[in-house]
């Protein structure tokens, strides 16, 4: 069997759907990102870029003159003379969409163990986090909206909030609505954000 088939069966399984490429399609470069041959190198500074920087700058290598003939093979196209491109375009990818439902199912689950241990004093917990959350997010926007002379309007929060902004556009409520999940989070995080950064949000629900 071809070696890149191998290796995607070992990395996902028969799942090929988990790749979300084109049928057919194999990238090089995908064993570059998901095992590296553990030749991949990452330098991560030791100090934050500028001040007020809330993160850390970090960039990695990968190259191919570290890399056995095969392995030069499998990662790079230029070195697989056999290589065919796909013919089907490759979508370009959509970070926001792995981020919000990462943030979704988490505090999905997290909203289940409460009501779970704790009833309806649980779901109060979580809004009192939720609306903490919310606040802190407000204040990090506005901070970092002034560093770049921007202001929180609604392609800036489009942009930089991982969720989506109109709730009720969000596919993922239709398996993540138990314990009125979504309400909870609109009363409780959606309007306290919209209300700390000073963006007007009409239409807004009944308290849960």
């Amino acid at each position: 069997a071809d070696a890149r088939a191998s290796l995607v069966a070992e990395l996902v399984g028969d799942d090929l759907t988990r790749l979300e490429l084109p049928e057919g399609a194999f990238l090089h470069g995908y064993a570059k990102y998901l095992v590296g041959f553990g030749k991949t190198k990452v330098n991560l500074s030791r100090s934050m870029t500028q001040e007020g920087d809330d993160r850390c700058f970090f960039y990695h290598t990968y190259r191919p003159e570290n890399l056995t003939e095969e392995e030069r093979r499998l990662s790079f196209e230029e070195y697989d003379p056999g290589y065919v491109k796909p013919s089907t375009p490759m979508p370009k990818p959509q970070g926001k969409s792995g981020f919000n439902m990462l943030w979704i199912k988490m505090y999905f689950y997290l909203l289940e163990a409460a009501v779970e241990h704790l009833g309806e004093t649980g779901r109060v917990l979580v809004g009192e986090g939720l609306r903490d959350a919310a606040r802190e997010q407000a204040r990090v926007f506005i901070e970092q909206a002034d560093a770049t002379e921007c202001c929180v309007d609604e392609q800036y929060l489009i942009d930089h909030l991982p969720l989506e902004l109109d709730i009720e556009r969000e596919p993922l409520w239709q398996s993540y609505d138990k314990h009125g999940a979504k309400q909870l989070l609109y009363n409780n995080f959606y309007k306290v954000l919209f209300k700390e950064t000073g963006y007007a949000k009409t239409g807004d629900k009944e308290e849960a």
